[in-house]
């Protein structure tokens, strides 16, 4: 009987763990969908101000200040290895591909072995 009563409660978790990961999966699509939202509207104000020559405006208690800000562009991972290997060529390292390789292994952390629970629908 006392065994039955665990079934029946990891069955409960079982029901309430899809419910939330589906929740998530919800509530990432809607959230995609006002961070695109949230970009449009930057970017109509943003025109307003530079047609109106403002650097900012005020709107009930809101302050908007147009700032302009430096960012790099992300380069992909093949292209900083390249970059990395022809530095490391450049200071005269022999063998820079390994010596490239032995630095990502030395940044990265240690291999811990962990449980994940896989839930998959049949």
């Amino acid at each position: 009987m006392f065994t039955y009563n665990k079934i029946m409660i990891v069955q409960g978790y079982i029901e309430e763990l899809d419910n939330i990961k589906k929740e998530i999966i919800r509530n990432n699509m809607v959230n995609r969908g006002l961070r695109v939202r949230v970009k449009e509207l930057e970017n109509s104000i943003g025109e307003y101000l530079h047609e109106q020559d403002q650097v900012g405006i005020t709107y009930k208690n809101h302050t908007v200040v147009l700032e302009k800000r430096t960012s790099r562009i992300a380069k992909k991972k093949c292209d900083k290895e390249l970059d990395v290997v022809n530095f490391l060529k450049g200071l005269g390292i022999p063998d820079p591909d390994n010596v490239y390789n032995h630095i990502t292994t030395l940044t990265k952390g240690e291999l811990v072995d962990k449980q994940k629970l896989k839930l998959s629908s049949t």
